[in-house]
This record gives structure tokens, sequence and C-alpha cells, in this order.
């Protein structure tokens, strides 16, 4: 502080000789005592670790730190005692300084009444007496200088030395935080001691993260008359940095989590609720909603979201992204609360913290499953009383909060798997989360109850849907999510055990429609895309069961019924486009980018399908060393059809279709990319087996022949559902219209019913025509008779086909290399090479007559690659690649003839 400059001054002496500010040197001793706490809990010092069974990280651990360890315990000890005499020798300073000055300032305004006094009743205060209240001024500011610079001087010495102790013990860089180079408060000391990726540092933030968690959770219990915490509460946590340090400080994530539970949890979501239901109403023509969460309702959602992000980093979730000190950090604290090198008083002072998360995530899926009064009634709002709803919702929030995080290995396929246990109980529920409502009846005076969408109380969810909020949880690491797709759902008696199919469509027709999700389709298709994708990828089997599953799931969704309806007939909707895809264009929108990696599968699965119905989808390719798709008959026969296959969805991924366009539309996006990867593939591939068998040219032409001429059709298909519709609805116009003329008396003029009734057809001959289906069809089996030909068949100005494109560039490769041999191999090498699971050949070298579904679709991939004994033995003199392309198309419009 800066002493007092000495002027004629008339101000009062509170102003002239201020009071010093306070310094606070208590917060330093509070944490230095965390500090010395937090040393001597340590495993380490405890004696209770034995560097003999230490291994991996915890041995170079302690290598590198015990050194430090016990000379820094020892220093510390020492070093909290005198700090504490020193702090309180500057307290009593302080306080005797306090005195003095107050004494300074009441002689200070002694000397100014005075002066005041001479001044107002003689005729002016003389020269003399303004010197001497001047000469008065100049001593006490002397004084007040001198008595200011010592306690500016002790609370030096005592900074200086706190200082000194903290620079010999540890440098003072540290920092901590998935945020740039942000420090917890109450952390910043023990960081400074020793950084954030040691034991020491990891164990003084957990002892730190304890003490707050304690106070946050006092916080979260302060609550209105709706039990929602209140905005002095907010304010608080705000304040101390709480709210920032959910879902970025892992010390503190997990002793929030220890200290809220998940049950806590869940009834604070039922509460929020709750308040949002006292500022709805519920009209005739829906719902209004009024006010939301209040003024704090930004700080309610960012805490509950908070709380979300919180679980995910205590359950094993560790950002993406990160470097330097904060990489450290969070390295440690994986590595050593798992390794029970840190402790951290979560449930018990011996417990792992390995044991408490299994502990904790059963916990979660208790919670999730209680179903509890909600404790209110608005008069016509039924709350959830479901746990999963509510956690859905807060987990979804945080994951959208803290993009950088995603569900653990352990939450999501682990032996106590949350995700599982979810899916489990949403087969329960139907996939019904509908919210109910009640209006008041005029008769009864009672509310009749109905059922209204299934809306999100919070910003930027839009849906209650728990499994459609935890989707937003699972990207960002594609392994975890390719083994949850690839996964059972594990439902006792369950027909569709795979979570992909389950995810993709059979929720939608478990539930007749309500579960469509309400971003339609774009998180999840974000996922799969994240999963199945990737260098990696071709490598790990469940990739392609994933993808089978995705196939699976959609077509089953395109079979089903739209919204309460049960019958595939109701599956198309008012304008002729699929009643599921078009609630799930957003995933539409994904296929092809899903699918664009894998048109080589595609085209030969379609022609020569490998896949039986309970295998896995997945086979290994001994020539290529990946693992392949293939798809059983059922499911190709799913995709092609007609009316309701894959391929005539994704072709009004441009939305309505325009019929009265001539000729084909621009084509859809999804359409438009499997088209040129399989274009690119056909001439790839086409050219290399070209230049190896024309037979094996020609049938790997075919193939991808047959998946571009359902591409192609697929335009054709969706134009004549949309024709069939047209038709359905201008015949219901014209019998409407027909039942009002003909109460018109045109019968008693001569002439008049046949006058009117010719009027009256041309007019729906033009507006109201019957023969749109028919022309579409027309139109469809034009362009089959020509599909083939496009690619087989030289151009009418004369140019090569693509077939003899291919054909061609496969000459002049051989003629400038030389043609290139083809190690065919033998059923002994197959043998040796395949997986266990697919080991489809006996010891006698020869395929075994009892096979597991797996071993199946082995031997069928064998069967139908060029490149196996098997298939040599199968491959017909002749190939026609005209017959292969309608072949693989016969019998696709059985549904839409």
């Amino acid at each position: 502080m800066e002493g007092f400059v000495m002027s004629y001054a008339m101000v009062s002496g509170d102003l002239a000789l201020p009071l010093p500010e306070h310094v606070d040197f208590d917060s330093a001793l509070v944490q230095l005592s965390h500090v010395n706490e937090a040393l001597h809990r340590s495993q380490i010092m405890a004696g209770s670790v034995n560097p003999d069974s230490m291994t991996g990280e915890m041995v170079e651990a302690w290598k590198r730190e015990i050194e430090k360890l016990t000379g820094a315990v020892r220093r510390v000890s020492g070093m909290v005692h005198a700090v504490g005499q020193a702090i309180d020798s500057y307290k009593c300073l302080y306080r005797q300084t306090i005195t003095d000055v107050k004494g300074m300032q009441e002689e200070w305004d002694g000397d100014m009444r005075a002066f005041k006094v001479i001044d107002v009743l003689g005729e002016g205060a003389t020269d003399d007496q303004k010197k001497s209240l001047k000469d008065k001024q100049f001593e006490l500011a002397g004084r007040y200088n001198r008595r200011i610079e010592k306690l500016d001087s002790e609370a030096e010495t005592l900074s200086k030395k706190i200082e000194s102790i903290l620079g010999d013990l540890a440098p003072s860089a540290g920092k901590v935080g998935a945020g740039a180079g942000r420090r917890p408060d109450r952390n910043d000391l023990g960081v400074a001691l020793f950084g954030g990726g040691g034991i020491l540092g990891a164990q003084t933030m957990a002892a730190n993260a304890e003490a707050d968690a304690a106070d946050f959770s006092r916080l979260v219990s302060d609550v209105d008359e709706d039990g929602v915490p209140t905005k002095r509460a907010l304010e608080e946590m705000k304040k101390k940095g709480y709210l920032d340090r959910l879902g970025t400080d892992p010390y503190f994530c997990a002793a929030v989590a220890a200290k809220i539970n998940p049950r806590r949890m869940a009834d604070l979501g039922r509460k929020l609720d709750a308040r949002i239901a006292k500022s709805t109403m519920v009209t005739q023509t829906g719902l209004i909603e009024r006010d939301q969460l209040g003024q704090h309702g930004k700080d309610l959602q960012r805490l509950y979201g908070g709380l979300g992000a919180s679980v995910m980093v205590a359950t094993g979730s560790v950002p993406r992204g990160l470097d330097g000190e904060a990489k450290d950090t969070w390295e440690t604290w994986k590595g050593l609360s798992e390794g029970g090198g840190v402790s951290m008083k979560v449930k018990s002072g011996d417990e792992t913290m390995g044991q408490w998360r299994k502990d904790y995530l059963e916990s979660i899926k208790v919670a999730g499953r209680e179903v509890k009064a909600v404790g209110w009634s608005s008069g016509t709002i039924i709350g959830d009383k479901r746990g999963y709803v509510h956690l859905g919702q807060m987990f979804a929030m945080g994951a959208k909060a803290h993009p950088e995080l995603t569900f653990s290995n352990e939450f999501v396929n682990g032996k106590d798997s949350v995700m599982h246990d979810l899916l489990k109980w949403d087969r329960e529920q139907g996939a019904d989360y509908r919210a109910s409502y009640g209006t008041l009846s005029q008769t009864t005076g009672k509310h009749n109850l109905a059922t209204h969408g299934n809306y999100s109380p919070f910003d930027g969810l839009g849906s209650r849907d728990p499994v459609a909020n935890m989707m937003y949880g699972l990207d960002g690491d594609p392994k975890v999510s390719r083994d949850f797709l690839a996964s059972d759902v594990d439902v006792p008696g369950n027909k569709d055990p795979n979570v992909a199919r389950y995810l993709v469509g059979s929720r939608y027709a478990l539930s007749h429609g309500i579960s469509s999700y309400v971003d339609h389709g774009e998180q999840l298709g974000h996922v799969v895309d994240e999963a199945t994708s990737g260098k990696d990828a071709v490598h790990d089997p469940h990739t392609f069961t994933a993808i089978r599953g995705y196939l699976q799931g959609y077509t089953e969704g395109l079979r089903s019924g739209g919204i309460n309806g049960t019958d595939a007939g109701q599956s198309l909707g008012a304008q002729g486009e699929p009643c599921f895809g078009a609630a799930h264009y957003g995933l539409r929108s994904w296929t092809g980018q899903i699918l664009k990696e894998y048109t080589d599968d595609l085209a030969r699965e379609l022609t020569t399908p490998s896949g039986v119905e309970s295998g896995d989808g997945a086979v290994y390719d001994v020539k290529d060393k990946r693992y392949r798709l293939v798809l059983p008959a059922s499911l190709v026969d799913d995709m092609t059809l007609a009316k309701r296959g894959l391929f005539t969805d994704l072709a009004f991924e441009n939305g309505v279709r325009d019929t009265n366009t001539t000729g084909l539309h621009g084509r859809p996006p999804a359409l438009l990319e499997l088209a040129n990867k399989a274009t690119q593939g056909m001439y790839r591939d086409g050219v290399e087996a070209w230049r190896i068998d024309s037979k094996y040219g020609q049938h790997v032409v075919g193939r991808y022949g047959a998946l571009l001429s359902h591409l192609e059709l697929a335009e054709y298909n969706a134009d004549v559902n949309v024709g069939e519709v047209k038709d359905k609805s201008h015949s219901n116009v014209r019998g409407l219209i027909s039942d009002l003329t003909s109460a018109i008396p045109a019968g008693k003029v001569p002439g008049g019913s046949q006058a009117l009734q010719a009027t009256q057809d041309a007019a729906f001959n033009k507006w109201l025509s019957l023969d749109n289906r028919a022309q579409a069809v027309s139109d469809r089996d034009n362009a089959v008779e020509t599909i083939a030909n496009k690619l087989t068949q030289p151009t009418p100005n004369g140019q090569y086909s693509p077939v003899d494109m291919i054909e061609n560039e496969a000459e002049r490769q051989n003629n400038t290399y030389g043609a290139p041999q083809m190690r065919i191999r033998t059923n002994n090498e197959l043998r040796d090479q395949l997986p266990k699971e697919e080991g489809f050949i006996d010891e006698t070298n020869t395929p075994k007559k009892d096979t597991t579904p797996n071993e199946q679709e082995a031997y069928q991939f064998a069967k139908h690659s060029y490149w196996t004994e098997s298939a040599q033995k199968h491959i017909s003199n002749v190939t026609n690649v005209e017959k292969v392309i309608k072949d693989a198309y016969d019998g696709t419009l059985r549904d839409s003839k």
C-alpha cells in the first residue's frame, strides 16, 4: 500500500488516512494444511504400497517421485507450523495497525472540526491557524505512513517466506484441467507445489476436490419451494468456479459424483420437470410454454448437464485432444486412480476406484429403473416418473456441452454396462416416452388424459427419449461405439438381438412409429458412420456386424407401418414416401456415407449372397487380409424390393419427388454417392479381374452392373409409389365431386346430364388423372429393358460401352506388363489362415458337413471368391454380363407390379 502524500486537505480522516486492506494469508495456511493432510494420506507414506508389486506407470512414478515425496513431507510438516506462527504475528500487527489508524483518523477529524469553528465564527482563519492545521496534518500523515510501511514490510516478509518455502519444494507453473490452462482455485497451491502430473499433485487435488464437493453438494441442496436450487446458490456455485469444473476437473467430478448419487440426480431432473410444468398450459391446440425455468434457467440447465458430464468423467471418460500439462493431469488421474496410487474418499477410504465405479454404474441402473412419484400436481400435466428419462436428458446435455467427452467402455460395453441395461428397459417401455397431459372437461369437471409428444423441457434436446439422448455421448470413440453396435441387446426371447438393428429400426417398429428420433436419426447416423469408417474398421469384424444390423434395422423400419400402424400397407405416406424414411431423413442422408466404402461387398452380395440368418455378417478375406460384409438372401431381398426397399427409400432424399419432370431427376445424394463409388469399383476391379481371366472379369463387372442397376431403378420405383398415392388421392376427390354434382337437377334439362358428365370427365382426366401409377410403371418397364444395354452395348454414336472399355484397358495392360497370375488358395491354406470361428475346413482339408453360422458364411464367401479352391469348382464356363444384371433385379418388382 502507498503512504499518504501530504497536501492541504479539507477531507475527513477516513479518506485522508484510509484503513489498510486486509491481506488474506489464512487461505494459504488452509491450503497448506490440505497439502499436509494429502501427503500423509498417500498410500506410499502410509507404507501400504509394495514397490515390488508395481507395474507400468506406477514403477516410473515411484522412481521419479519417492525422494521428493519423503523430503517434501518432512519440510511441509514443519512449514505449516512455521507459517502459522508467522501469519499469527502478521494478524496481530494488522489488528494493532487498524487500532492506531482509527486513532489517527479521529485526531485528524478533531483538528478539522476545531479549524472549521474558527473559520466560521471569526472573520476567517488566519495564516498562522491555517499553517497550524497543515502542520498537524503533516505530522499525522508521517505517523500514518510509517505505520503502514511497517505493516507492508511485515506482509512482504511473510509473502516471501511462503514463496521461498513453496519454491524450495517445487516450481509453481503447474496447471490442470481440460481447458486452456485453467486451474481450479482450491487446487492452485497443491499443484504449484507438485504439478498436476504426479502422485503428490494428484493426491493434493483429490483432497481439495473432496472438500469442494461437500460445499457444492450443500449448495445443490439450497432449494426453493419447488425443490430447485435457488438463484443465490447458483450464483455462489459460479463465483467459486464449481460449474466450470463440472466435466473438466477429474478429481472434482469424481468427488461430486460420490456426493450427489444418481438417485439424487434423477430426483433433481423430476423437480426441474415439475418447475417447467408450472409454467406450461395445455390448450385445445397444444402446449403453450411460459417462462420455462425462470430467469436462472440457463444456470440450472448448465448445472444439470454438468452433473451428467461429471458422471461421464467419474465413470472413466477422458477428454480428447489434450496436450501439455492438461494431458499429464488427466493421464495421472486415470492411471493412478485406477491403479490405486491415489486415495479418494469416494465411498470408503480403502476402496479402489475400479470397485467404486462398478458399484456406481450399478447405482445408475437402479436409479434409471426407479419409478418415483414426482411430488407435484399442476392439475394439467402428469410428470414422467421414470428415472432413465431424466438421467438420459442429463447425460445428453453434459455430452453436448462437453463434446470432447465420450462414454467410457465400462459404461457402454462393460460387464456392468448402463447402455445395455437402458436398451433392455427401453424394450420394456415399448420405446414410448410421450408425456401425458390432462385437459379439463367442461361437463364432468375432471381432467381427461391425453398423450402428447415426447418433448424435452431442456433447450437443445427436443426429446425425452433416453435412448435418443444417450446417442450424444456415444460419438468420439469409434472402437467403443463399434463394439456396442455389434453387440446383442440381450433380452430373453428377443428376435432382433443386434444393437444396431434395434436402434435403427426395431424400436421404431416396436413403438408403431412413436419412437422416431426427434433429430430424424442424424446423431445415430453420425455414430454408425464414425464406428464403421476409418482405416482400422475393415480389420474389425464388429464393423460388418454393425453394418448388417444397420441394414436389417432400416429395412425393418421400412416394412413397418406408420404412426400407430401395424399394417405394412400403411408404410407409405401421403406423398408416396416411406413413413420410416420420412421420419428418419437424417439417418437416410447418412446411408450413402456409411455404405460407400463397401460397394464392392454390396455388389458381390446382391448377386451371390453369402450370409446366413444367424451369422454375424463378417467373414475374413484371406487374400486381402481384412474382413468383408456378407448378407443373407432375405436381407438382399428386403433391400431391393421396389415398393419398400432400401434403395427406393434413398430416392426420396431430395424430398417429395416431382413426377411431372421428364426423365430421371437430379440424383439424390446417397444414390449418387453409391453410384460413383460403384462405377469406380467396377472399372478398378473389373480391369484387375479381366487381366487374370475374361470369365472372372465379366463376373466382376456383372456384379457391379447389378448394383448400378438397382441404384438407377430405385428412382423409377419411387415414382411408381408417388403415382400410386396420387391415383388413390385423385380417386377419393373424384368420388366426392361426383357425390356433390349428382345432387344437381341437370336431368330435367334435355341433354343436361350428358353434357355435365362430359365436362366433368374432361376435367377429371386433365386435373385428377388416375393414370399416374400406370405411366410410372411404363417408364420403369422401358428402363428395365435398357439398363443392361447401357453397360454392355455401344452408344448410338458409336462410343465404347463401359464393358468394352474395361476389356480394352485390361488387354492394354496385359500387353504392356504381361498377364498377372492369380494364386489359388487351397483348402489347406484356408484352414491355417482363417480365424478359428470361421474354420469350415476339417482335418481332411474338405468342407465340414456340420457348420456353425459363422463357418457357413465363411464357406459361402469362399465359394463366391474366384481365388479359392472352392470357387474354382463352381465357376460357370460362360458368364453373360447382361444376364447377371437382369437376374439381380428379377423378382424385385413383385410388390410393385
